[in-house]
């Protein structure tokens, strides 16, 4: 479960940050993101695989945001994020689904700095104040890279499909993230 709630910060963290622009075509101008966004969808999955154990386990979490009252403010290099969300996410293991939780988050708040090279952004910093179960989840906030592009109706979508692979003696791990988040300048 440990691993469940840092993945699931991992991916919120990423599609925490945005932006966007109301011009008619596609961007990825750095300076279309100065100024304040509100996210207005946000879809993610999570799946594990671990291999090795002698019984080969696959896990798939499919999250989903709702009742988005987030928003983050971009300077030049830096942002902080405030708001409120509801999250709900399913978990499956070996194509069964095994638990659905609905969870609301307020008061949520963070900062960092972010850089800019063509459609990819980096984020640097914690994007929230969270605490699920009783850990904080704050400290999961590390640099991460994800694509951006403000599309042709001016709301910036963010994307990320990033696979790690990991082993230790004998055991693998295969964890793939997919993201979408799309956001409204205020």
């Amino acid at each position: 479960m440990t691993k469940l709630i840092k993945i699931f910060s991992f991916l919120f963290l990423i599609v925490m940050v945005s932006a966007c622009n109301n011009d008619d075509e596609s961007s990825t101008n750095a300076e279309d993101l100065v100024g304040t966004w509100r996210a207005i969808s946000f879809e993610a999955t999570n799946s594990v695989a671990i291999t090795g154990t002698g019984a080969d386990v696959t896990t798939s979490t499919d999250i989903t945001g709702s009742n988005l009252d987030y928003e983050v403010t971009f300077t030049e290099s830096n942002f902080s994020t405030s708001g409120a969300y509801d999250i709900e996410a399913t978990v499956e293991v070996v194509g069964v689904s095994t638990t659905t939780s609905n969870d609301s988050y307020t008061n949520v708040s963070g900062n960092g700095t972010y850089t800019v090279d063509g459609n990819m952004m980096t984020i640097d910093g914690s994007f929230f104040e969270l605490e699920v179960d009783g850990v904080d989840l704050s400290a999961f906030g590390e640099e991460q890279t994800v694509n951006w592009e403000i599309n042709s109706d001016g709301n910036l979508v963010i994307t990320q499909d990033e696979t790690d692979e990991v082993t230790i003696s004998g055991v693998g791990t295969t964890s793939t993230v997919t993201s979408t988040s799309v956001w409204e300048k205020q």
